[in-house]
């Protein structure tokens, strides 16, 4: 399972993390973390 982890600066000028993985169903799922080493 291969994935990313990008960084969003949101709206307000937080910054998250993004996670984006494909499960074994070859399906896309996405998470949004604050900090890096938690996505």
């Amino acid at each position: 399972m291969d994935g990313s982890i990008s960084r969003i600066t949101l709206s307000d000028g937080s910054v998250r993390y993004r996670a984006r993985y494909r499960d074994l169903s070859d399906r896309q799922h996405e998470r949004r973390f604050k900090g890096k080493v938690d996505a």
